[in-house]
This record gives structure tokens, C-alpha cells and sequence, in this order.
């Protein structure tokens, strides 16, 4: 039995599913004495974790979920020593700000599929530096969740595998023509769109995008004007809209999306009312309406 703060670890050969909690900064490098394990949780009370180097030869491993932020040891070890995570399949929230440091990282989790993470750029790292690392070596990526502090970037962050099905975004405050770099994956099926992850008025969406989008969510945005048709997403089958508090209408073409089964909208303003009044008028069939948290309409 090993015991590091609140942590004890089992010196087990057979254990393969290990959960910790409490006021935790760090994890023991002690941890990969637990060889067969498979998936890790850590919620931490202080906010930061960090991860030991003994890590990279924990080869099981399938699963590691860090809350709130992970941050891994990367000072004086060549990359060349950390070993490839083959197993690794979701891993949630590392915190990444060097884009040199992030790549080495990224690339030792080949068969990564889901990944919830944070890029932190501080104002030190404005100027010559003011790009965000490539993920397009994670080619097994389906699901990616990416939040963002810092100033507003002056370049496009997304340098992303086709592989994409599910992508949520927020925070990055990104006029909307930066939108074409993730709107043409071929099999992007769900698309959130979060707490200001783009600024601007006007969207104005063009032909040839979201083709297999099922799922649009568009929460805590400034939008005013959505300029869209139907054709713009065919298939679409689920649409959701929260506090876009100046959006003044949802465009009245999606309503002849043969594949559109349910609309929220929730603390949209007038939004609501013209959505409302459209699908009385309409009487489209089959088509199910929740304002603001309520029953649905249809």
C-alpha cells in the first residue's frame, strides 16, 4: 500500500480502474506501480493536477479524466524518451500553453479518439509565437472538446484530422470566416459552439458545409444575423439555441429540412416569439419545439 496525501495507491498488479479525490495537486509517480491499469479520475480540489513522468510507461492505459485541468512534466526529458500510449482512447482536461511542448505530447497518443482540453496563451506569447499546435496528428480523433484563455488569437486554431464526428468549441472569440476551417470535415455529425467561441453579427454560411451535421448547438453568442438555407445543412436533425440574446430570428429556411425533428431555443429574446409564430403558421408535422425549457410543441 502506498499512501501520498490523500492518495492511496494499492501496490496491485491486477487493479485496472483507480479514482482519487481531494485537496490534490499532484499524482505520485508511484502510479505506475499499478501496471494493468486502464483508467484513472482525478478530481482535485485545488483546480491543477499534475501528472507524473512515469506516466508514458504506463502502457494500459485507455482512460484519464483530470478535473478540472492536467498538466504533464515535460522539463529536462527528451522527447525521444516518452513512450507512445497506444491504448490511450479519452483523455480529459489536459492544459496546454507552449505549442512545441503540446505537439510532443499530442503525438505519443496515437488511437486518441476523445479529448477535452484547454489552450492557455498568456500575453508573453504574443507576437512571433501567436499560433496554436497541430492536432492533425491525432488521426483517430473523433471528439475533441477545446476551450481557450487568453487574448483574442489573430490566426485560425484549427489544425484538425478529417476524422471528426463531435466538436465542441468555446471561448475563443474568433471572427466567423474562421469557421470554413472546421466546416467542410466530412464527417462532422455534431457541432457545439459554445460561450462566445466565435464573435461577430453576421454568419453567413456557405454551400458545400456540414453536409452530414445532425446536431448544431449555438450557446452565449453575440450573432444578430444568421444567414443560412436549407441546403446549408440537409441534414440536420436537432437544432439548439441558448442565450444568443440578439439573435433576431432563426432562419425561416430551416424549416424545410425534410430531416429537422426538434428545435430549443431558450433565452433567445424575439427569437422565440417569430420561431413560435413560423410553426403555427406552418403546421409543419412531426416537428417538436421546446421554448425556454418547456413541454414540447408540435
Amino acid at each position: 500500500m502506498h499512501q501520498y496525501g490523500h492518495i492511496i495507491f494499492l501496490r496491485s498488479r491486477h487493479l485496472r480502474f483507480l479514482a482519487v479525490s481531494g485537496d490534490i495537486d499532484s499524482v505520485p509517480s508511484s502510479m505506475s506501480n499499478l501496471w494493468n491499469l486502464e483508467t484513472i479520475i482525478v478530481k482535485g480540489l485545488k483546480g491543477k493536477v499534475i501528472l507524473p513522468d512515469s506516466i508514458w510507461y504506463m502502457a494500459r492505459l485507455r482512460h484519464v479524466h483530470v478535473n478540472n485541468h492536467a498538466t504533464f512534466i515535460l522539463e529536462g526529458i527528451k522527447p525521444v524518451e516518452l513512450s507512445q500510449l497506444y491504448d490511450l482512447v479519452t483523455l480529459s482536461s489536459p492544459c496546454f500553453s507552449d505549442v512545441e511542448e503540446t505537439e510532443i505530447v499530442l503525438r505519443r497518443f496515437p488511437n486518441l479518439r476523445k479529448l477535452g482540453c484547454m489552450f492557455v496563451k498568456p500575453n508573453s506569447c504574443l507576437g512571433n509565437n501567436d499560433h496554436f499546435p497541430a492536432m492533425d496528428v491525432l488521426t483517430k480523433l473523433e471528439s475533441p472538446k477545446i476551450s481557450y484563455y487568453g487574448p483574442p488569437p489573430n490566426v485560425s486554431p484549427f489544425i484538425l484530422p478529417s476524422s471528426l464526428k463531435k466538436f465542441t468549441l468555446s471561448s475563443f472569440r474568433l471572427p466567423w470566416h474562421h469557421i470554413s476551417a472546421i466546416a467542410r470535415f466530412p464527417n462532422l455529425e455534431v457541432l457545439n459552439l459554445l460561450c462566445r467561441a466565435f464573435e461577430g453579427e453576421v454568419w453567413e454560411m456557405e454551400e458545400d458545409e456540414y453536409r452530414e451535421l445532425k446536431y448544431l448547438k449555438l450557446d452565449t453568442l453575440n450573432i444578430v444575423q444568421w444567414d443560412a438555407y436549407s441546403d446549408h445543412l440537409p441534414n440536420l436533425q436537432h437544432l439548439a439555441l441558448r442565450n444568443c440574446k440578439q439573435l433576431k430570428e432563426v432562419p425561416s429556411a430551416f424549416l424545410d429540412i425534410p430531416t429537422l425533428q426538434v428545435i430549443e431555443v431558450d433565452g433567445c429574446g424575439q427569437s422565440t416569439d417569430e420561431l413560435v409564430t413560423r410553426i403555427e403558421e406552418e403546421g409543419i408535422e412531426g416537428l417538436k419545439v421546446l421554448i425556454n425549457g418547456s413541454v414540447p410543441y408540435s
